[in-house]
């Protein structure tokens, strides 16, 4: 006997699919040039504690960084992994924990995301774009401002 289900058009279903080392080397160099975009090769290369010709080579798809590579350089930007993640099927993972805040860093991303808030809500709704935005916004917050709080636990506890 055959079990029918509807199944709606919009609905995606991952399939459950081997990762090739090229793809992965791919994927990896796109999220290493972004981070490289944003922050330099020079910082890049600190994060993960290599060479920048390393880096270069990652770049480039000339070899693959270990994951230990990929988690400090996610830690200075998390965009390191979207591709990854979008590729596994993953979605929406945000760090738990992040370093030391910068505080003038997180004051404005704050003061950005409070006014790009207060933007989408003046027709009196938040759709989903705006939810989608907003989230962008808010997920590279979160790890610092627990860092904040993680500061101060830390305090107290000592």
């Amino acid at each position: 006997m055959l079990l029918e289900v509807a199944v709606p058009d919009n609905l995606v279903v991952r399939k459950n699919q081997h990762l090739s080392n090229a793809r992965a080397k791919e994927l990896a160099a796109s999220g290493v040039r972004k981070a490289v975009k944003a922050h330099g090769k020079d910082k890049v290369a600190n994060a993960a504690d290599v060479q920048v010709r390393t880096v270069e080579k990652w770049m480039a798809e000339a070899s693959l960084p270990s994951i230990d590579n990929l988690l400090n350089i996610a830690n200075l930007h998390r965009g390191v992994s979207d591709a990854l993640h979008q590729e596994m099927g993953w979605a929406g993972l945000t760090p738990s924990r992040a370093n030391p805040a910068n505080d003038l860093e997180l004051a404005a991303g704050l003061g950005h995301s409070v006014a790009e808030l207060i933007d989408r809500l003046r027709d009196g709704k938040r759709c989903h774009v705006d939810t989608a935005v907003l989230a962008a916004l808010f997920r590279e917050l979160i790890p610092q401002m627990q860092a904040v709080v993680d500061e101060d636990d830390a305090r107290r506890a000592a």
